[in-house]
């Protein structure tokens, strides 16, 4: 038989193979029957054989990058996961803070606190991971959600203006990264990025997919406490580089 020859790494591999095998078999007894000259029939064994051989080690890469597609999505899974938990924790530890800022107690039952026109309240997580010192970011956050605050921190200069509020492409983002971090602008990080911003930004940052290119809405009053809250977490750390957006 043809296959004997060929070396097949996967049970996919050897199936095509061997029906390919007694195909190409049955084609060549037949020419043997025919007036056809022996070297012909040789001609086209020849060439069933490498045929055999392509086909067969394009089923093996297929299986081999089934396989990897399906350990990196369950790798993918396990990180999600791993993520959620530092999303939940962060926003517990945030949660925690802001208690105990709020726990001051008046000098008396008939004194009310004086607002503060100055000071903006965070009303969302991700408002919260901007208004982090950079001192307590840089050990709390991993690395996507350090490029996510990253990326907020600056919104009204990087987006454009539109009616929805302000937009960000993925391509947008992956320029701001290259600008500003040490990140390549991957298209999985780049997306990661994204999806951190849209789960703290609660219902003021949504992704959506127009013409298909994916894109992040905030909302402009959403923009407007990010700019604040960013300037504010500064003061104390010393006033961050703004990277310009070159497209």
């Amino acid at each position: 038989m043809i296959a004997n020859d060929i070396n097949c790494e996967s049970s996919a591999g050897t199936e095509v193979a061997s029906c390919l095998d007694s195909f190409v078999s049955e084609v060549v007894d037949g020419l043997t029957e025919t007036e056809m000259s022996s070297e012909q029939v040789e001609s086209i064994a020849a060439e069933g054989k490498a045929v055999i051989s392509t086909v067969t080690e394009c089923v093996d890469e297929l299986a081999t990058e089934t396989d990897r597609l399906g350990q990196d999505m369950q790798n993918r899974g396990a990180s999600d996961a791993e993520d959620r938990k530092r999303i939940r924790e962060l926003e517990d530890a945030l949660d925690r803070q802001t208690d105990d800022t709020e726990a001051v107690e008046p000098d008396s039952p008939d004194t009310a606190p004086t607002p503060d026109p100055d000071k903006t309240t965070p009303q969302s997580s991700l408002e919260q991971v901007v208004a982090l010192p950079e001192s307590v970011a840089d050990g709390e956050l991993s690395s996507n959600q350090q490029r996510a605050r990253f990326v907020a921190q600056d919104v009204a200069q990087y987006a454009s203006k539109a009616p929805a509020g302000f937009v960000l492409s993925s391509g947008d983002i992956a320029t701001v990264l290259r600008a500003g971090t040490d990140c390549k602008g991957h298209t999985e990080t780049v997306t990661r990025v994204m999806e951190f911003l849209d789960d703290l930004g609660g219902g003021g940052v949504k992704i959506v997919k127009r013409r298909g290119t994916r894109r992040i809405v905030f909302k402009p009053a959403v923009v407007d406490r990010l700019t604040e809250l960013a300037s504010k977490s500064h003061r104390g750390d010393g006033a961050r580089e703004t990277q310009p957006l070159v497209v």
